[in-house]
């Protein structure tokens, strides 16, 4: 038998024992998870908002008339409104651009609405370009505007972070690549 079709067998058997074992894993965790199905459907039923409510702090989330930070972070509307609460009391507060981004991220990652995310984000990358966390923003800002279609937006956001940036960092490479500006590597 030649190496070629020995090799090619090794191979085979390689991928079928990995596959194997993603499916071993797969039904561990389904037995040991935290959760089974039944319990799963109840805890949402649990946590649920109505979409047509609006979410606020109430007063047992205040003392001495300041406002609490939220205990339960499953609640993405009740951090928002936290944040935003902050954002409207004290605007020049140093941390406005965290509390902004959190909102955008909360938005992004927790919701999955990109299209609530983007005006904390622009809100960082225009009135907060010396932040210390504007590099992670960027990129944020830019998987908003591909995910809702916003293709001005992205290029802008591109052409921003080569304005911004050295040419040698990633930020700058990154955009320059996404632009499509870099010549094809060999």
């Amino acid at each position: 038998m030649s190496d070629y079709i020995k090799d090619k067998q090794l191979f085979s058997y390689l991928l079928v024992g990995g596959a194997v074992i993603l499916i071993v894993l797969g039904i561990v965790g389904a037995i040991f998870g935290k959760t089974n199905m039944g319990e799963m459907a109840e805890s949402q039923e649990t946590n649920t908002i109505p979409l047509d409510s609006n979410p606020t702090l109430t007063t047992e989330d205040e003392q001495d008339g300041q406002k609490q930070i939220p205990t339960n972070l499953n609640n993405p509307d009740q951090l928002i409104e936290y944040y935003r609460s902050q954002v409207e009391e004290n605007p020049q507060d140093p941390n406005t651009p965290a509390y902004l981004s959190a909102m955008g991220n909360l938005y992004k990652n927790r919701k999955m609405d990109c299209a609530s995310a983007i005006p904390y984000y622009e809100k960082i990358v225009i009135e907060f370009p010396d932040w210390e966390g504007i590099r992670s923003v960027f990129p944020e800002l830019a998987t908003c505007y591909e995910t809702v279609n916003d293709y001005r937006g992205k290029i802008w956001i591109y052409e921003e972070m080569m304005r911004r940036f050295p040419e040698d960092s990633q930020e700058y490479l990154y955009a320059k690549s996404a632009l499509g500006l870099l010549p094809p590597s060999e």
